[in-house]
């Protein structure tokens, strides 16, 4: 809600620097802090180490990187149209989007062979 109150005042520029900043956040503290909480609190101990919860990492290597390109192109685009949102701008950013969905869904669902993780159980080579 306050990215649309922005943007109808006229701080396009500030009304995405609030949906970024808050998909950041809600990563880091939505994932994050679960994971901390869920580690400390259910940490059992075998063969004298201990031992907390496991999280699948399968792909994330892949998925890490697709994050870092985003963010990068996302300030190259800024960068060249001189920090400065329009139509044009706009239009990259949801082809970008476009992109990075069907990316995503083509690795997951193994289309065509596509896929980064090392057991992906929806391909036919894995299963």
């Amino acid at each position: 809600i306050a990215s649309m109150i922005v943007a109808r005042g006229g701080q396009g520029d500030m009304a995405i620097a609030n949906a970024v900043g808050s998909n950041v956040f809600d990563i880091l503290f939505g994932l994050g802090l679960p994971w901390l909480i869920a580690d400390l609190v259910f940490q059992t101990q075998k063969c004298g180490e201990f031992v907390g919860i496991f999280v699948d990492v399968d792909g994330i290597v892949g998925a890490a990187l697709l994050l870092y390109g985003t963010v990068i192109f996302y300030i190259v685009v800024l960068a060249i149209s001189k920090w400065q949102l329009n139509k044009t701008t706009a239009l990259i950013y949801f082809i970008t989007y476009l992109v990075i969905i069907t990316v995503l869904m083509l690795n997951e669902y193994c289309v065509g062979g596509f896929t980064w993780k090392a057991y992906n159980f929806n391909c036919a080579s894995n299963a």
